[in-house]
């Protein structure tokens, strides 16, 4: 490998992760939990140079240092260590990628605001788990002082053990698919950079026009009802995409051919409208676009048959696999409310135990929040316009498969993580960064603008996005400890607060326990009392009648007593 290649690569991941950590403690510090790369620093990378002048960055977590090691790679090599799952991220270095500092935050800004968007059922569904823990945990100590609501209680822990299995199926199920998909997509991506040539891509991208669109497209929706018909399922089982057909399709040819496509309902039929628009004219109108599916296609795929194929199936593969966890999911209302029934049920029927049974219904509403608050988020990504797969993000963020070309526009507007309109980014063309060995590299002269960012909306929390501006890299060197505290700080704030709610129960039990040794040594002292007096009356009432009976055997016996006493006389 040429040691200019090498020197390159190692620079700008370095640059990537120094930016990433100092942009997640000034911007996203608040998220800084939910953020993988951020929680795995420091990082190893192994950057595979590609013969095409790719690079390919697989990034392991957790590293004991920072470090950086340039490979001359080649695609079967880099698609093994996709397969085998040997790292944590992939972040690779595009044709003619961009280094400016600015360039370099745009694409840890996407990388980032991709993550949060993400729906991540775990995050909400352990705390439904936790909550479940908690009410069976009191629920075993109710029991110990109460043997005699056993039989009550099996159902109510039948119940409990079936709904926590049902979360935490739903939850592992969601892990396992993310990361499949994950991998998925970065196999894919590699076989799009092994598909890109030089000398023959800007040929390639010539021959896009709306015609050869609408044909992919027209191939796209038939390959994908094709695929889910194949698998006979029943009518609930259908994904939205497939439900809500047929749709009016509007086509969009932007000027560097990436392609927007937007899908509405329809009660008419079929029907497709095809456009080639400006920049500045797509940022215009999509603002105030309405629609209820989005797909976005980068100028580097094949716009032919089997492409076309390609993509139906495995937006098919991961539509399925979504509405089964939303289905899933759906479940957990219902099994919350049969609980909180039978909870109210046993109080009905055992009114002394109405505090501890109301404290149960307290916990039981920690399970419900997390359940609803997933729901209101999938929901409001639906409605919203939910994104199927969105390459033209990808594309046009940080990266240029092809050059591209077309209009100026002016500053564009930040991206927060709740979008109610979709946004377009503005993104600097650039030139290659690795140059020949022997070659001197000419001057870095910064580009005039020329890529977009198609930022189509996709539902988030409630969250108020900190400022985006980035601490510069000669920001003291003392503040990486702080924002380690601090990020401690934050993981430990949240371990606190689950601990504090478990001695919060632990300490309920425990008054609870008091209370009911308090009623004991309270009866028993009683009891004792009560003992005490029958037995002081039992000692009177003796007495009296020894005396009594004593009087009586006197007196019969007197004139005996006389008769001995004068005989001795």
């Amino acid at each position: 490998m040429h040691q200019l290649e090498a020197i390159d690569a190692k620079r700008y991941y370095e640059t990537f992760f120094n930016r990433f950590q100092r942009m997640v403690d000034s911007d996203y510090h608040a998220s800084a939990s939910i953020l993988e790369i951020y929680q795995g620093l420091p990082v190893a990378v192994d950057a595979y140079v590609m013969p095409n002048g790719t690079v390919v960055g697989l990034v392991k977590l957790n590293s004991s240092e920072f470090k950086v090691e340039v490979f001359s790679g080649d695609y079967e090599q880099v698609k093994g260590e996709v397969r085998n799952n040997t790292f944590d991220y992939m972040i690779p270095i595009y044709p003619s990628h961009p280094t400016s500092d600015d360039e370099v935050d745009a694409t840890i800004k996407y990388t980032i605001e991709t993550r949060l968007r993400h729906i991540d059922f775990s995050h909400y569904l352990k705390d439904v788990v936790l909550g479940i823990v908690n009410i069976e945990g009191q629920i075993s100590e109710i029991s110990k002082t109460n043997p005699w609501l056993s039989k009550q209680f099996g159902e109510l822990t039948t119940m409990l053990s079936t709904t926590r299995k049902k979360a935490e199926g739903v939850s592992k199920m969601a892990d396992e698919s993310s990361v499949r998909l994950r991998y998925e997509g970065y196999e894919e991506i590699v076989g799009f950079l092994e598909s890109f040539d030089p000398a023959t891509s800007p040929q390639q991208m010539d021959v896009i026009d709306l015609e050869k669109v609408r044909t992919f497209m027209t191939e796209f929706i038939r390959s994908y009802r094709a695929t889910i018909d194949a698998k006979s399922l029943a009518k609930e089982a259908f994904p939205p995409f497939y439900g809500d057909y047929p749709y009016s399709v509007e086509l969009e040819l932007l000027p560097n051919k990436n392609v927007a496509v937007f899908f509405s309902k329809a009660t008419e039929g079929m029907r497709f409208i095809d456009r080639q628009l400006g920049f500045n004219e797509f940022e215009n109108e999509i603002k105030d676009k309405s629609f209820d599916y989005a797909l976005g296609l980068p100028n580097c795929i094949h716009f032919d048959k089997q492409g076309a194929v390609h993509q139906a199936q495995v937006q098919a593969q991961i539509d399925l696999e979504r509405h089964d966890l939303t289905m899933a999911l759906e479940e957990l209302p219902g099994s919350l409310g049969e609980i909180e029934n039978q909870i109210i049920k046993i109080k009905k029927s055992n009114p002394w135990l109405e505090q501890n049974l109301s404290e149960l219904l307290r916990t039981l509403e920690t399970c419900n929040k997390p359940v609803k608050k997933l729901r209101d988020r999938i929901e409001k990504q639906r409605n919203s316009g939910l994104i199927l797969r969105s390459y033209v993000n990808q594309y046009d963020s940080s990266i240029s498969i092809f050059p591209t070309s077309g209009e100026v526009p002016s500053a564009a507007p930040p991206v927060y993580e709740d979008v109610e309109s979709a946004q377009v980014m503005p993104q600097a063309s650039f030139a290659p960064l690795i140059a020949a060995q022997g070659v001197a590299p000419e001057p870095v002269v910064t580009p005039p603008p020329g890529e977009y960012e198609l930022q189509i909306p996709v539902s988030g929390e409630d969250l108020v996005m900190p400022s985006m501006e980035a601490t510069s890299v000669g920001a003291t060197a003392g503040s990486a400890d702080l924002n380690e505290i601090r990020s401690m700080l934050y993981t430990f704030e949240r371990k606190l607060a689950d601990y504090e709610k478990r001695l919060h129960y632990i300490d309920k039990y425990t008054e609870m326990i008091q209370r009911q040794q308090n009623k004991k040594f309270k009866a028993q002292k009683e009891l004792l009392a009560l003992e005490s007096r029958k037995g002081r009356w039992l000692g009177v009432g003796l007495g009296a009648s020894a005396l009594v009976l004593g009087t009586i055997l006197l007196i019969l016996s007197y004139q005996e007593i006389m008769d001995l006493i004068n005989d001795l006389v």
